[in-house]
């Protein structure tokens, strides 16, 4: 298939090169010389005339207002006007207008793509009517508009683009926007109201004596021919849909119509009132500064009638998209069919021109091209006053041939004739008659005779029958080719599928003739060949076979070429009916802005179909899916894949999406499609891990990727939640109970993973979960996912490892060192554990302290400690496992920022611990409380002492709180309620004020009457029987302090009198405890 393909490429090239020269000959402005053949219809089997007796319109009354009857055929319709009056019909509906108050110039019709939608514009005398018609039964008009226009509509060009072009009566061209919301139609704007209009054309339009008489669109190459009574003025399609005046040229007065031409000899045609006919020729040139194209507009001589056919006032003309020309003399009455074919049934085989007459019974009021069908030809309506009076049939000379076999001709004879047309011609009337319903087993032997090859030696030419159908399908492509490349318009994609219906008719008869006797059944490429044009050559003499074979890859190319333009345009089609005008960008982008037919011939056109596939589903049109379903078959393995993941999604089963994915991976890998379906599958099921899904599904057949999958794995869990993280653990893990290797490369993943990772439990679960045996732990987070495993079938081995970890001289995180600590001490606490959780709950006070504090503290009240060594402090408390020593020096560092209370939560442990290390703790600790916390002396005091009192190991000093009150003002018995509210028992605040009285306390400032008063007020707050005792032992002091006459000499006034009020009080507390007693 690799070396099909291949050879494929360079017959493409081959193919173009045939092509370029065909297109170059006919494109060079010299037109062919025909012989001019006349006979009447009745003689010419390439026309069909059928009168119709029958026929009329379905408003009877529609030619009551006595106007001018016209009749014209736009899109499908019959558009029926006779003076104000407007009568639509379209096959079996019809919609008849109430009249308008003034004259009706032109009508035209679109219909909005595949919707029951039209879109009916009238040209009147003064200005434009709009209507938006619903197609029902009856019709119904859902919205109009109109609009002035200052002059006479005489001709409504196309809709394209959302634009109107109008031919005026004076000849000139302008458009009109319209802009629909929904249903209606919000607005209509002339060109003209949205610039300026020059003064100058305001001036000259007073004096302008040109009058409008015809005109005659080319939509695919944009251009508008108008012809006045001086000229033929040819007006160019601008990029934003605007017609600018490109040339012109004058013309002889007896013209009186003009006609688009489609041929590549020429751009159109005028018609004479004799009949004559002139081609017109442009020669382009693009304007400077990438303007307008200037266009040089001459005038070929004249074709006249044949010299026995003599008419005078040719009124209607008409031509088909292949030259077939239809004319009426309203003298004569009489109809001039014109075609250019081949008279084989009467010994001709050279192309000439055939004219035939037909005389009709009385004048008629139009005539139209209908349509064009590969089995039936060309179609025209004549149009009668009161409905059709006959339709004509421009035969195309396949399905002549098909009726000369069905008369019962003799066949040798007919075959005889069409061997002598040559392989164009030939071809092309084989394929029709088969088309027409000819069976191809009577056609194989002429078949044989157009395609057998003829090799000469190392040289060989593709038979003349394969020139043919090269011909062919170009042609068929080119049709196909002018629609890819026009403008928007709603039934752009209607006509496009017609398009596409002949395309693939062509296709399936050229096939089955092409598979009948094996034609195509060895397309190889031998080594060596070079294409050139129809001529090959090889390194080695051609055979009969291998001329044939190589013809045979000819044949496939060209058959494939015409067959992916089919499921283009397909696609194409698809577009426009979802995406509207947006298609147009849309196809342009897939196709790099280039024609359809440099498309199928130069591009990888698998890779053009897959793009316009996913394009195409991405639209999420309504019938989209199910369309591309019905063609799957045709397309690509790559486009194939696209519709059925879609249609998976849109079922809604996740299982059955992931896998179709899973099962076609490799095809998906091959085809480059696993980013696709994989973002398509993860917006449609996020919750599945589809990209992890498909990863896992290619390990099977690539164990390489493991890499990959780890990654992936990685960004997939990195920041999800503990769920969501198993989730996708349990999912791998579940593949690799299949992949010793792959369950391997997990474990060491997750293992070579921080202990500080968010996701450490989640690790730690998955891997109890999955793994059975994880081996001698060899680093940290190892020991720690063996302890996990083992915590509870060996709780005392799993605690004794998680307090190894948590006392680690490695660098492990703080969090880590406590939820390790923690866990040893849930599976088997110990002491030396106990410790370890405490230190690390200190640690991390210490950490916190050290930031709150700032980036400078100040350091023996003097100096500041250096940000850095503040950084490498916190560095050491939060990654390392700091004893006991140390963590009491780094603390006594910030003691005044609350490295105190570290501090003193230190010693609180230890009995051992020296009451002077205690006293200056405390001083510390007090001062941060007071100047950094911002609290009163007594309520630090109170806090201090509530914390530590009761546990701390060598026992609490409270002298030091003492003193600090006193310096702080505080009155001994503010400081006996402070302590007693702290928890302390009043007897133990009599003795620490008791060593006050006895002189062993150096530091406080109290007097002698201020001990005596805390002692007084200690007594005060005891309560049971012991308090006399304290009572009676504090009168006794009382009494000795009274009288040393000595110690009295040196108290004041005011001491004195409180010793004297605290005896007194004692006093009266002694008498009434012995009263009580």
């Amino acid at each position: 298939m690799e070396r099909l393909m291949e050879g494929s490429e360079n017959v493409k090239e081959a193919l173009l090169q045939c092509i370029a020269k065909s297109d170059t000959s006919a494109a060079d402005g010299v037109l062919p010389l025909l012989r001019t053949f006349s006979r009447p219809v009745s003689k010419t089997p390439f026309f069909d005339v059928q009168v119709e007796t029958e026929h009329a319109w379905p408003s009877s009354n529609l030619l009551n207002g006595g106007g001018c009857c016209k009749v014209h055929y736009r899109n499908g319709a019959h558009l029926v006007s006779s003076g104000n009056r407007l009568l639509v019909v379209r096959q079996d509906n019809h919609f008849y207008f109430p009249p308008w108050g003034s004259l009706i110039q032109d009508a035209y019709i679109q219909r909005c793509g595949a919707d029951k939608r039209s879109l009916i514009i009238v040209g009147l005398v003064n200005g434009i009517h709009a209507a938006l018609l619903q197609e029902e039964s009856p019709p119904v008009v859902l919205d109009d508009i109109f609009i002035e226009t200052g002059r006479s509509v005489e001709k409504i060009v196309s809709f394209e683009n959302g634009k109107l072009t109008l031919c005026y009566g004076n000849a000139q061209v302008e458009s009109c926007r319209l802009v629909f919301r929904g249903d209606k139609v919000s607005e209509m704007v002339l060109s003209s109201n949205q610039r300026p209009r020059r003064i100058y054309d305001a001036v000259i339009s007073l004096w302008d004596t040109k009058r409008y008489q015809d005109s005659a669109y080319d939509p695919y190459r944009g251009n508008l021919f108008v012809l006045s009574n001086t000229d033929l003025a040819v007006w160019k399609r601008t990029l934003t849909g605007e017609f600018v005046v490109a040339g012109s040229v004058a013309v002889l007065r007896n013209t009186v119509t003009v006609l688009a031409s489609f041929e590549t000899s020429h751009h159109a045609v005028l018609i004479a009132a004799d009949g004559g006919r002139q081609p017109v020729l442009l020669d382009e040139a693009p304007a400077a500064g990438g303007g307008t194209a200037c266009v040089n507009v001459r005038l070929a001589s004249s074709r006249p009638l044949p010299s026995g056919l003599h008419v005078e006032d040719i009124r209607f003309a008409c031509r088909d998209t292949n030259g077939t020309t239809l004319l009426y003399d309203a003298l004569t009455h009489l109809l001039i069919l014109i075609t250019t074919n081949c008279a084989v049934y009467e010994g001709v085989y050279d192309e000439m021109e055939l004219v035939s007459t037909f005389h009709l019974d009385g004048p008629i009021t139009g005539i139209g091209y209908v349509s064009e069908s590969v089995r039936f030809g060309t179609s025209f309506v004549v149009y009668g006053g009161s409905g059709i009076q006959c339709r004509i049939g421009a035969l195309p000379i396949g399905l002549v041939t098909a009726n000369l076999l069905k008369l019962g001709n003799p066949h040798d004879e007919i075959f005889s004739s069409l061997l002598k047309l040559g392989g164009r011609r030939g071809m092309e009337a084989l394929v029709g008659a088969n088309l027409a319903g000819v069976p191809a087993e009577t056609l194989a032997p002429l078949l044989g005779q157009f395609l057998h090859p003829f090799p000469q030696s190392n040289n060989m030419r593709v038979a003349p029958g394969a020139e043919g159908l090269l011909y062919l399908v170009h042609r068929q492509i080119v049709v196909a080719e002018r629609l890819w490349t026009s403008p928007f318009s709603w039934d752009l994609a209607l006509r496009l599928e017609g398009a596409v219906k002949l395309m693939e008719e062509w296709r399936g008869s050229i096939e089955s003739l092409l598979r009948l006797n094996g034609w195509l059944d060895y397309p190889v490429q031998h080594m060596g060949l070079v294409w050139q044009g129809f001529v090959v050559s090889s390194p080695q003499a051609f055979t009969t076979r291998t001329a044939i074979n190589t013809q045979a890859l000819f044949l496939y190319t060209l058959l494939k070429g015409l067959g992916d333009a089919c499921i283009i345009c397909k696609l194409y089609c698809m577009l426009l009916t979802a995406c509207g005008e947006e298609a147009l960008s849309m196809a342009s982008s897939i196709g790099n802005q280039m024609g359809l037919e440099h498309i199928v011939w130069r591009c990888d056109t698998d890779a053009i179909i897959s793009e316009f596939c996913t394009t195409a589903l991405a639209c999420n049109g309504a019938n989209t899916l199910a369309q591309l379903e019905a063609m799957k078959h045709a397309l690509p393995v790559k486009a194939r894949h696209a519709i059925s993941v879609h249609s998976l999604i849109m079922k809604g089963n996740a299982d059955e999406a992931l896998t179709y994915a899973c099962d076609n991976i490799v095809s998906l890998r091959d085809e480059q499609m696993v980013s696709y379906v994989e973002e398509r599958l993860n917006v449609a099921f996020p919750d599945h891990m589809v990209p992890i899904r498909l990863l896992l599904c290619w390990l099977r057949h690539d164990k390489s990727s493991i890499g990959e999958l780890l990654s992936l794995l990685e960004q997939n869990t990195a920041d999800g939640s503990p769920e969501q993280v198993k989730r996708c653990l349990r999912l791998v893990m579940q593949a690799a109970a299949r992949s010793p290797a792959l369950s391997r490369d997990v474990v060491r993943w997750i293992v070579g993973h921080a202990l500080e990772d968010d996701r450490l439990m989640c690790f730690a679960e998955i891997i109890e979960e999955y793994i059975d045996d994880l081996g001698e732990p060899q680093t940290i987070p190892a020991l720690f996912y063996s302890c996990w495993k083992d915590r509870l079938r060996c709780p005392q081995v799993a605690a004794r490892g998680f307090g190894d970890i948590a006392k680690s001289k490695q660098r492990v995180l703080l969090s880590t060192r406590l939820r390790c600590i923690n866990l040893a001490l849930e599976y088997g606490p110990t002491d030396s554990d106990r410790l370890t959780y405490v230190l690390l709950l200190l640690q991390d006070e210490l950490v916190k302290v050290i930031e709150r504090t700032g980036q400078s503290f100040n350091y023996n009240s003097s100096s500041k400690l250096p940000r850095q060594e503040t950084q490498s402090h916190v560095d050491e408390l939060r990654h390392f496992y700091v004893v006991e020593s140390r963590l009491f020096e780094l603390a006594g560092v910030y003691r005044r920022n609350g490295g105190a209370k570290v501090q003193m939560d230190i010693l609180k442990m230890h009995p051992e611990t020296p009451e002077r290390v205690t006293v200056q703790v405390l001083h510390d600790l007090l001062a941060s409380l007071v100047h950094e916390g911002g609290q009163g002396a007594s309520e630090a005091v109170r806090c201090i002492v509530r914390e530590y009192y009761g546990g701390y190991a060598a026992g609490l000093p409270l002298l030091p709180f003492v003193t600090f009150l006193v310096h702080n003002r505080e009155d001994p018995g503010t400081i006996v309620d402070t302590l007693r509210s702290s928890g302390v028992p009043a007897a133990v605040v009599f003795d620490t004020f008791l060593h006050c009285l006895d002189d062993r306390c150096d530091d406080t400032v109290l007097t002698k009457s201020g001990v005596i008063t805390a002692l007084t007020a200690a007594v005060t707050n005891m309560v049971g029987e012991g308090r006399s005792v304290y009572a009676t032992y504090l009168l006794e002091r009382i009494h000795k302090l009274l009288e040393n006459e000595h110690q009295i000499a040196l108290l004041r006034r005011s001491d004195v009198e409180q010793l004297q009020n605290a005896e007194a009080a004692m006093m009266r507390f002694v008498s009434s405890s012995q009263s009580v007693s």
